[in-house]
């Protein structure tokens, strides 16, 4: 009896590793056969413009689009995991020179100041940090997202490509107040709808490179402003050419996808938050030393949702009422119809933070300089990583996009 016994409980033993073995296997078979299901099926990309009456440029980069196939890396499902490879380390080095911005004091009348500005802004410290190259093509100014800064892996991707690009690209980074190291001097930050700042760093590149075509590639919250500056400024834009990948456009929109859904409201918006309080920590000194009239730091250090953090920080210092004003403010989405360059908006259906089915699409339909381009995969990774070394496939479009719609044209004087 007890050698049958024995014999029964290896024989149970052994039957569940071979279940286990069974199940892993299939499991393990099953993700291979998806990622590969995927990879074929995820090929096809959305492009929206006005069509016939777009600018002939444009036009030249839809025709280029077509030939255009995304095939996410393989190993990488759904949406959440392609947007974590934002971070994923550089190989190789990329290197710097910084360029240090004192930007003075100014005041705004009614009549002049800008949507999300306030009527006083303080002044402050920005950074231009310019890839160290030998290359005398157009310039190109990248804009980080939300805690984004030069040294963010994402940002130096898209630096390495364009620096290796035929046209010889010359990359540098605009970091606003706080990021990128810099010591904030004054109790203001920057925000997704605030542009001053930009506006100032591209008016001294201008003055400093006169005679040289200045463009400029945004990510995320970066891609809003970058888009708003071109709506606000018109045909006075300095910005010649334009990519804007995975930003919000419609903010209210935004917040109301990344609040609703249970990955938005459990994790992403908690994410996102305490990133905003690393920040905070980092500057919060000056608050301290500097009080702004409607910013309580006790109340503030106790927001757990973006809303409140904007709400109580943002808000006031951008002079909105509130979240919400500061959202719609914010928005590029009032401004795209002024946009008078060629400029791409690049989204991913999948992107579990700017999902591609809150953008007006009409809006892109209404404007001959602009052009949408939705991939069915890619998350909010800004790169659109491809094949197992998971390359960047969105500098890729980025350079096509520029090289159809600006060529040999001279830099506008």
């Amino acid at each position: 009896t007890v050698s049958v016994l024995y014999w029964d409980q290896q024989k149970f033993k052994k039957m569940q590793v071979d279940v286990s073995s069974f199940v892993s296997g299939t499991f393990v078979g099953l993700f291979v056969a998806g990622a590969v299901w995927r990879a074929c099926r995820y090929r096809g990309a959305k492009v929206t413009y006005m069509g016939e009456a777009a600018d002939e440029r444009i036009k030249e980069f839809h025709e280029a689009a077509k030939k255009l196939r995304y095939v996410p890396t393989w190993y990488l499902a759904g949406g959440v995991m392609q947007t974590a490879t934002a971070d994923f380390p550089v190989v190789g080095e990329v290197k710097y020179e910084r360029e240090y911005l004192h930007l003075e004091k100014v005041s705004f009348a009614d009549s002049e100041k800008y949507q999300c500005c306030p009527e006083e802004v303080p002044e402050g410290i920005v950074t231009l940090d310019w890839l160290k190259t030998d290359n005398k093509g157009p310039i190109v100014v990248v804009v980080p997202g939300l805690t984004g800064e030069s040294s963010s892996a994402y940002v130096k991707r898209i630096v390495r490509e364009l620096s290796l690009a035929p046209e010889q690209y010359q990359p540098v980074v605009f970091n606003p107040r706080g990021r990128g190291g810099v010591k904030l001097v004054s109790p203001f930050l920057y925000s997704c709808g605030y542009t001053h700042d930009f506006r100032r760093a591209l008016q001294h590149i201008k003055k400093q490179r006169p005679g040289e075509k200045i463009l400029g590639v945004g990510f995320s919250m970066g891609a809003n402003y970058l888009a708003k500056y071109m709506g606000e400024e018109k045909g006075k834009s300095l910005i010649e050419g334009a990519c804007c990948l995975a930003g919000p456009v419609d903010c209210p929109g935004l917040m109301t996808n990344l609040t609703s859904g249970m990955l938005g409201k459990y994790f992403f918006d908690p994410v996102l938050t305490r990133s905003l309080h690393r920040v905070r920590e980092t500057v919060g000194e000056i608050f301290d030393k500097v009080p702004h009239p409607g910013v309580d730091m006790n109340l503030l250090k106790e927001a757990n949702t973006l809303w409140k953090f904007d709400d109580r920080v943002t808000a006031p210092t951008m002079g909105c009422k509130d979240a919400d004003d500061y959202y719609d403010q914010s928005s590029c989405k009032h401004v795209l119809h002024d946009i008078s360059h060629p400029t791409l908006f690049m989204h991913a259906e999948n992107d579990p933070i700017v999902p591609a089915k809150c953008l007006p699409y009409e809006s892109f339909k209404r404007n001959p300089h602009l052009i949408s381009l939705v991939t069915v995969s890619g998350g909010h990774s800004m790169d659109w990583p491809t094949g197992h070394t998971m390359y960047p496939w969105s500098s890729t479009v980025v350079i096509e996009f520029f090289k159809r719609t600006q060529g040999d044209r001279k830099a506008d004087q």
